[in-house]
């Protein structure tokens, strides 16, 4: 458990060099990078690139996608 942990922790904000990349700025607003981090790591295969366990890959794009959600 704690690997997964730390791999959500190493991976939560990635979204935000994609926003960077396509706004110029960290600011909030233009770009959803929680959105951005989960098409990074998931629909692009980068979490295969960084060792870490297969059975971790939905745990991870799930959670980095909701990291700048509202609880409801």
């Amino acid at each position: 458990m704690i690997d997964l942990a730390l791999a959500i922790a190493y991976f939560h904000d990635i979204g935000r060099f994609e926003q960077v990349v396509k706004t110029g700025t960290f600011k909030d607003g233009k770009e959803d990078y929680a959105d951005n981090g989960a098409d990074l790591l998931i629909k692009r295969n980068l979490i295969k690139e960084l060792n870490v366990p297969e059975e971790y890959y939905r745990i991870i794009g799930r959670t980095i996608l909701q990291t700048n959600k509202r609880c409801r």
